[in-house]
């Protein structure tokens, strides 16, 4: 079965220099404020500039005639903002942190002086309060999300780590469902990536990781960041009313940046259970490597930049399968029951046959497929008894990510990603323990291994600014 989800959105959204508040979107932020001079007047026609300091790419547009200036689709990252009007000082904030899906406030007062003179401001506290948002989340980013302890390096694994989160354990859904968010079910998240709805509708089918959670798979290093808004959305997100989980896929820069890591969890030091030693079963195979690299760099500075990010992972292990068989007794036609003084009969069924035959030889040929039983801890001790065995439960999986990002001019920009996956899992849950599938050794468990899943996303975004008062936002996904 194939499903195929597509979107296009285009937005044209009229900015007026005056407004007071401007949502961000699903994948950027919004940097406003007003310019004002000593006295408190604001000041109309001051130039303000805001630069990406990763790419050196600037924006500039003039406040309005309540001062006011507002930068909208501005991608996560740290800025430079920097405020020149003829007669004052120049003002500059040499650094700013700005946070995916967040909206900031920015006020100037300029000095009265020469305009070659430059007066650096620090961004206060009240920069990130949010004044035009009233969601309420956390942001993860950085170094942050490579260092929390996290086994599988998927975002999936730490995305509860958020205020108002818990984990969820349902009979409705999988044992790994996990995503209760201020008290709405997991069939409420919402995941966005890069601006687009990646949401898994097959309630996490396809990843074996149970929920509604992301279609497509986001290991740490191909993540800049992200955000959890676990109440109050704002109009961006009109899809559901649980938590919003915003992603954004890391971006390449004027410098070369890349890592390469490998993880690898071992069995030989590890000793056997007590349940296979009990039924004499061996130690399985378990070797579990994850490894990848990434690198992000210009392919023109100040102009296109690229990320790339591979992660394969080789996982063979076993997993712990019981099946009754039947008992030596019980295979040689005798059947034996326990009457109510728990005397234990036994009835020969070529006894009880009137033709002699006994057995059915059918039955017969087809119980010699069966091994013999190692576990009388199962089965009724009289005609079943238990098999313990171990059954391949190995998978792999290889994921890469591509990014490009190209400034026409400093007000049209385009970004572009692709994502894919090829994932193979083998089930122990559909076990032949008969030797009957050709290939498969008799008296041993044989798993069957699953289709591939090949989830694939595409997403390509173009944004200009069409005139200091008007902005437009072209996204397909």
């Amino acid at each position: 079965m194939r499903g195929l989800k597509a979107s296009v959105v285009v937005l044209c959204l009229l900015f007026p220099i005056s407004a007071a508040a401007q949502i961000p979107t699903a994948a950027t932020a919004t940097v406003s404020g007003t310019v004002a001079d000593p006295t408190g007047a604001v000041v109309p026609g001051a130039e303000v500039v805001l630069m990406d300091t990763t790419t050196n790419i600037a924006r500039t547009m003039s406040t309005g005639a309540a001062g006011h200036y507002a930068f909208v689709n501005v991608l996560p990252g740290v800025y430079r903002i920097t405020v020149r009007m003829e007669g004052f000082r120049q003002a500059l904030v040499p650094e700013m942190k700005v946070d995916i899906a967040k909206a900031y406030t920015v006020d100037f007062t300029l000095e009265v002086g020469a305009i070659a003179e430059v007066v650096e401001v620090t961004a206060g506290v009240g920069v990130e309060l949010q004044k035009m948002d009233a969601t309420i989340g956390s942001v993860l980013s950085g170094e942050s999300l490579l260092r929390l302890p996290n086994i599988t390096r998927d975002l999936y694994a730490i995305q509860f780590t958020q205020p108002l989160t818990m984990p969820y354990r349902g009979s409705d859904a999988g044992p790994n469902t996990g995503g209760v968010v201020a008290g709405a079910r997991t069939d409420q998240n919402t995941y966005m990536l890069d601006g687009a709805d990646i949401t898994d509708t097959c309630i996490g089918a396809g990843l074996g990781r149970g929920g509604l959670t992301s279609v497509i798979p986001l290991p740490l290093d191909s993540v800049e960041e992200f955000r959890v808004g676990t109440t109050n959305p704002n109009a961006t997100f009109g899809r559901s009313g649980g938590g919003q989980f915003i992603v954004m896929t890391k971006r390449g820069g004027n410098a070369f940046h890349g890592s390469a890591y490998w993880y690898h969890q071992n069995d030989n030091l590890n000793a056997n259970t007590w349940t296979r030693n009990r039924t004499g079963v061996e130690e399985p195979e378990m070797k579990d490597n994850r490894f990848g690299f990434s690198v992000g760099g210009p392919i023109w500075k100040d102009r296109t930049f690229f990320f790339w990010h591979y992660e394969g992972r080789r996982f063979p292990q076993s997993s712990d399968i019981i099946r009754l068989v039947p008992t030596e007794t019980l295979r040689a036609g005798i059947l034996r029951f326990r009457d109510a003084a728990g005397v234990i009969n036994s009835y020969d069924l070529a006894t009880w046959d009137p033709r002699g035959v006994g057995l059915n030889p059918v039955v017969n040929d087809l119980w010699q497929y069966l091994p013999a039983g190692n576990d009388p801890s199962r089965g009724d001790g009289l005609n079943t008894i238990g098999f313990a065995a171990t059954a391949d439960a190995s998978s792999l999986s290889d994921f890469t990510v591509v990014r490009f990002d190209h400034s026409f001019t400093d007000n049209w920009r385009f970004e572009g990603s692709y994502r894919y996956q090829r994932a193979m899992e083998t089930a122990a849950t559909t076990v032949d323990i008969g030797g009957l599938l050709p290939g498969n050794t008799l008296g041993q468990a044989a798993s069957t291994t699953h289709m591939p899943l090949h989830p694939r996303y595409v997403v390509a975004a173009l944004t200009g600014q069409i005139t200091p008062r008007l902005t437009n936002e072209f996204r397909f996904a």
